[in-house]
């Protein structure tokens, strides 16, 4: 234990755990005391713009991780888990995020941001945890909807129409609850994709962007009408990336709603598995001091909403971020001459990737607000520090990197594997099974070419032909998915 902080706690009364301490009131609860915070080393993200091979050049940095609630819990997940660093960073933003909701707002030219983030966890292997990752969530927004009688998980079933029932406002003379502000967590993200992608749920997509916008969203259906209000969804899950790269389709690569999601993949394990008798068995107390932190973070974000206010950027958290904007625009111009595909790509992108930049710097600093325990902030100037700014420059810096490197290595498409792609959403649009001549038809292909892919894809073991007799005699020839 540090010999300071130790020190520090006796002179105040408090008890150290883990290098936190807190109080019988619970005010300061896992977070460290401003003395304490100021022991703490200020690490700066580098802000250079490397262009070499388009790979992952540089690990999840450490100068991502404010003290406040993100280290200690992180830390603690370590314990229970080994899933790598990044999936447990990513589950303990993606929780602070949901808690914080559509409480918490910016506003930025034209543009009014909130703290909502769309996240998937990508995994080289069935063995990275990432469902774990999920879970840890999902489990503790459960725990603080009981505790607080106040929703965060959003309905996860895939289907639009459950989505926007629970979303959407309560109609004249009827009484609802209103969940406009939470998040939807899959952690079989594959099972998600292809029910947006159904029928029934037509227009799924562009919900999704418009939700993650805050746009307000309308609806008539004959004589249902619905409207949804101030809306801050948030959506989590996690897929190997064999199985992502089966979901998508070239166009996704340029589509809106990829373009809003924040990854974070992991190749391959990095750490050794560890057997259920070399994980650690919960520590009651460490799991209540985190809950207790979550609660701190909501009262913030509740008094935030109530007192009207909006954050503002400091002077420093706008040069930082300036300096990162000018930085990823000076590498997209380096690949530009090289690759301009990549680089318009990467131009889509970047402006999605700027926006959250501002959204997890709010996520800090509003959780970084929580450590004082007062939630009054009727006198407080709600501003974003630089420090906070340099954390989420530094966390969304892997996140960048880690989108280029999907759309320069894993993403790429030969003209064989787009063909098939065609089929496969063609063919999981009709339940898995169309008929052959139908899904030719539907191709708006020469017989020559759709053979040629077909048989392609059944010798792999993608796709299989089925013939089938009728009581009169007829053959029908259909294709189905394996």
């Amino acid at each position: 234990m540090n010999k300071n902080l130790s020190t520090i706690a006796a002179q105040e009364n408090r008890t150290v755990i883990d290098n936190f301490y807190y109080t019988d009131d619970w005010n300061d609860v896992l977070f460290p005391s401003p003395e304490v915070s100021a022991l703490q080393e200020n690490h700066t993200p580098s802000q250079k713009a490397e262009v070499k091979d388009l790979q992952i050049t540089s690990q999840f940095s450490d100068a991502a991780i404010p003290a406040e609630y993100f280290k200690s819990t992180v830390e603690y997940y370590q314990t229970q888990t080994d899933a790598p660093k990044e999936f447990l960073f990513s589950s303990a933003l993606m929780t602070a995020s949901s808690v914080i909701g559509n409480r918490v707002k910016i506003q930025l030219g034209s543009q009014e941001i909130s703290t909502n983030l769309y996240m998937v966890l990508l995994a080289g292997s069935t063995v990275s945890r990432k469902s774990t990752a999920i879970s840890l969530t999902t489990k503790k927004l459960a725990a603080l909807e009981k505790q607080l009688n106040t929703p965060f998980l959003m309905p996860n079933s895939g289907s639009l129409e459950g989505m926007i029932e629970a979303m959407r406002d309560a109609r004249e003379d009827e009484t609802k609850s209103v969940m406009n502000s939470g998040v939807a967590c899959y952690s079989e993200f594959s099972s998600f994709l292809d029910n947006m992608r159904k029928n029934y749920n037509e227009g799924y997509e562009s919900f999704m962007l418009d939700v993650y916008d805050g746009n307000q969203f309308k609806r008539q259906l004959k004589n249902k009408y619905s409207e949804i209000n101030n809306p801050c969804l948030s959506i989590f899950g996690a897929i190997t990336m064999s199985q992502f790269s089966k979901k998508i389709k070239e166009d996704d690569k340029h589509s809106g709603l990829l373009q809003r999601f924040l990854f974070c993949y992991e190749p391959e394990k990095k750490t050794q598995i560890r057997s259920l008798v070399q994980i650690a068995a919960p520590d009651q107390h460490k799991e209540a001091i985190i809950m207790q932190g979550l609660t701190n973070i909501y009262k913030t974000s509740l008094a935030i909403q109530q007192s009207g206010k909006q954050f503002t950027l400091s002077q420093d958290a706008v040069k930082e971020y300036q300096k990162s904007f000018e930085a990823d625009q000076a590498m997209m111009e380096s690949v530009k001459k090289s690759n301009g595909e990549l680089a318009e790509m990467l131009y889509g992108y970047q402006g999605r990737i700027d926006v959250m930049k501002i959204k997890i710097a709010m996520i800090f600093e509003t959780v970084k607000m929580a450590t004082t325990g007062n939630f009054d902030v009727a006198i407080k100037e709600l501003i974003i520090t630089e420090e906070s700014m340099k954390q989420a420059l530094a966390a969304v810096a892997y996140y960048w990197n880690t989108v280029t490197s999907l759309l320069s290595n894993e993403f790429k498409f030969s003209p064989y594997a787009q063909k098939l792609k065609k089929l496969e959403d063609m063919l999981r649009k009709s339940g898995g099974c169309m008929s052959k001549r139908l899904l030719q038809k539907n191709s708006n292909w020469f017989a020559k070419e759709f053979n040629a892919v077909l048989e392609t894809a059944i010798a792999s073991g993608i796709l299989q032909v089925v013939e089938e007799k009728s009581a009169s005699g007829q053959t029908t020839v259909s294709v189905q998915l394996l």
